[in-house]
């Protein structure tokens, strides 16, 4: 079949030394065979025993790379590339220049409880230093549920990192809802910006005018796993959750934890909808950007399976 319907091949080039001749070899008998491309697949990225020799992302490395970009254009080849998210090599290189950039430091949420005993007056919490509080609150309970209507506001029982308050009787839940520092900001554009220099604008260093068009073309990630259901959290997010509402959030966000009535669902959804487009809009579709800018496709595993 012409080359834009032509079947594009998984390309490994672990457990064994690469050689620019073999590396010909295999494109050429591709080619012959019906093959319209290759995709690269990255299985392995930090030195493991079945690695490539040269490793992943070394000077040699890069040779080999350019090399092969140049044998799939002369052969009129469509080369595709790609890393295995799920190892974590963007999320290393950024995590270690967060002592420099502070910023780069992403917040998830967290909540604390403490119900009224049957027979003290008093309730106390103690809050993780470095945590930020967001909304002290007490509610009365029926059974798991907190009775939102119920609500006082407790932010007058801050004393430092403790948070105490004297209850009015039993049945009474005593909540703080507080930000705490976490991997990467993913809902910041700096995350998602820096994501991207990593590995593609390394591309574009070591392979000068060899991206988009007839060199490589596609970039499609496999496995990019960031939140495992953590609720990450920013001031932006809470702005928006603001605008959405058009009153204040923070005394809503026990509802992330906690049933809080009829309003459960909405809170949750709400929430996850702002944090599903802010993780859109300044980490997934950063690469995007940088790619449809030269010209090159963002493809997922799904659409390549597919």
């Amino acid at each position: 079949p012409p080359v834009e319907y032509g079947p594009i091949d998984g390309y490994w080039w672990e457990g064994g030394r690469l050689d620019k001749d073999r590396l010909r070899w295999q494109l050429e008998e591709l080619k012959d065979k019906g093959i319209a491309g290759t995709w690269f697949y990255a299985r392995f990225l930090g030195g493991e025993p079945l690695g490539s020799d040269p490793g992943y992302f070394s000077d040699e490395w890069w040779e080999f790379t350019r090399f092969v970009a140049e044998e799939h254009r002369r052969l009129g080849m469509v080369n595709w590339t790609s890393n295995w998210t799920l190892l974590g090599f963007e999320q290393a290189a950024l995590r270690a220049q967060r002592e420099e950039n502070p910023s780069l430091w992403g917040r998830r949420l967290v909540a604390y409880e403490a119900l009224a005993p049957p027979s003290a007056p008093e309730v106390s919490l103690e809050i993780d230093e470095g945590d930020e509080i967001l909304d002290v609150a007490a509610y009365q309970l029926n059974g798991e549920t907190l009775l939102h209507h119920t609500r006082v506001d407790r932010a007058d029982a801050v004393d430092g990192r403790t948070v105490r308050w004297t209850v009015p009787g039993v049945g009474w839940l005593l909540t703080v809802v507080a930000a705490r520092r976490w991997d990467l900001d993913y809902l910041g554009s700096q995350v998602g910006e820096g994501w991207t220099e990593v590995v593609l604008g390394e591309y574009e260093r070591r392979l000068p005018g060899l991206l988009g068009g007839d060199g490589v073309s596609a970039f499609g990630p496999d496995e990019m796993k960031l939140l495992s259901g953590t609720l990450a959290f920013s001031g932006p997010l809470l702005e928006a959750l603001r605008a959405e509402w058009d009153e204040d959030p923070s005394r809503y966000l026990i509802g992330l934890f906690r049933e809080i009535g009829p309003r459960t669902e909405q809170v949750r959804g709400t929430y996850l909808g702002a944090m599903t487009r802010l993780l859109d809009e300044n980490f997934y579709q950063a690469p995007t950007r940088w790619l449809h800018d030269r010209g090159m496709q963002h493809v997922s595993l799904s659409q390549l399976n597919d």
